[in-house]
């Protein structure tokens, strides 16, 4: 008998997915896929082993080069996502064109948020409560903390979980408000236990995460803008990291990189009273993706909130360093990475609901 997993997801914020042609809107499952394996490990390493089981596992389950196929097919129903449109990136929507960095310029297509996404998971018939039950978990967390498409992090393709049914019967019950919501994460991450105590290998749950349920509204779109805007407004007052900056165009010896480099690389910094610029990224990866997660989750009574997920992992590979570059001169320094940076910006909602790992 082959068993099945039937998830349900609002779609809250709008989608920006595609597949080779990137200036039109596409649903895809192997995109879904993708984002299913990434909450797979994040949630996996729970248990004993370390990273190379959990890649084994999901090599196993997930299908890879080395093991062939995964041992469940998936299909994907989005006939309710409208038409796509193109996005008006509005003056007034300053916090979402930050946080969809990039997007505005691309012209990109999206989907408009409201509708559901039904995602079916058909496992093979020797698929036991092993292989199961994990993919469960990483179901929910895709529809608790993540979401799909091009800025998944920024809280752009929020996905809200609404429905989980296995084999017909349903497991999941909807939150009806913040405190209840708080209540299922709290569950949720009870569930991972034991939690690894140090900072994984890669971006991971452990017990240095950080969940807070941020703010609420009516206006899925309106507060991921106003958390767009805050960050924007809290990353731009750290004096500190403007001053060490000037410091570098200025010549002066400094063995220290930005503090905000913890929400990911590379960023820049633009002086306006004399237009010069500065680059910041590692010296080989260049990239690193920020371990702040922003969610919106629907409520009842067509109500929101913002999950806020920190999942601190090591931040680069211990010999890599960060590398400063503006105004012909480079310089390179040790990645010292301080999270407590992200902490800091999620207390600055004062309503918060905290979920302790």
């Amino acid at each position: 008998m082959r068993r099945e997993l039937v998830a349900t997801y609002k779609l809250t914020t709008p989608l920006f997915m595609a597949g080779a042609d990137q200036t039109n809107a596409e649903l895809r499952a192997p995109s879904i896929k993708g984002a299913l394996r990434f909450w797979y490990r994040a949630v996996a390493l729970s248990r004993p082993g370390g990273w190379q089981e959990v890649k084994e596992e999901e090599w196993e389950i997930f299908g890879s080069s080395k093991t062939g196929q995964g041992q469940f097919l998936i299909t994907v129903d989005g006939n309710g996502l409208p038409k796509p449109e193109t996005f008006d990136f509005k003056r007034d929507r300053a916090g979402i064109v930050y946080l969809g960095y990039g997007l505005k310029d691309a012209a990109r297509k999206y989907f408009k948020h409201g509708p559901d996404i039904t995602v079916r998971l058909l496992f093979k018939p020797d698929s036991g409560e092993t292989v199961i039950e994990p993919v469960k978990k990483a179901l929910i967390a895709l529809g608790l903390f993540g979401g799909l498409g091009a800025r998944a992090r920024n809280g752009l393709g929020s996905v809200a979980i609404t429905s989980l049914r296995l084999d017909g019967v349903e497991e999941w019950k909807c939150p009806q408000d913040e405190k209840e919501l708080q209540e299922k994460i709290g569950e949720f991450i009870k569930s991972l236990a034991p939690l690894p105590v140090e900072l994984p290998a890669y971006t991971a749950f452990s017990a240095q995460s950080r969940i807070v349920v941020a703010e609420t509204g009516r206006d899925p779109v309106k507060l991921l803008d106003g958390i767009g805007r805050t960050m924007m407004a809290y990353r731009r007052d750290i004096k500190d990291d403007s001053a060490l900056i000037r410091k570098f165009l200025n010549h002066g010896d400094k063995s220290a990189h930005p503090r905000r480099v913890a929400f990911g690389l590379p960023h820049n910094y633009f002086f306006k009273s004399d237009k010069a610029k500065v680059d910041v990224k590692a010296v080989r990866k260049e990239r690193r993706a920020g371990p702040l997660f922003i969610h919106v989750h629907a409520l009842a009574g067509e109500r929101y909130a913002v999950v806020l997920t920190l999942l601190p992992a090591v931040f680069l590979p211990g010999d890599e360093e960060i590398k400063l570059s503006g105004s012909g001169r480079d310089k390179t320094v040790p990645c010292r990475v301080d999270y407590g940076v992200i902490e800091q910006f999620m207390q600055e909602f004062s309503n918060r609901l905290e979920v302790i790992p």
